[in-house]
């Protein structure tokens, strides 16, 4: 999914979210937010997630 840079989302340049390339990291490299997400662009990626690793939504 791909989102582009806007003054509500705070991104500075075009950014994606690939359900198909999911891995774990650690919240201590979470330093910190490089933006903001919609409540349906998170329902789009959660769905797609849910479809990559075969949960429930």
């Amino acid at each position: 999914m791909r989102i582009d840079p806007h003054p509500e989302n705070g991104l500075d340049k075009p950014s994606a979210a690939d359900a198909f390339q999911v891995r774990s990291l650690s919240q201590e490299r979470l330093v910190r937010r490089l933006g903001r997400l919609t409540p349906s662009q998170m329902k789009s990626i959660s769905a797609a997630l849910s479809l990559v690793l075969s949960i429930e939504p």
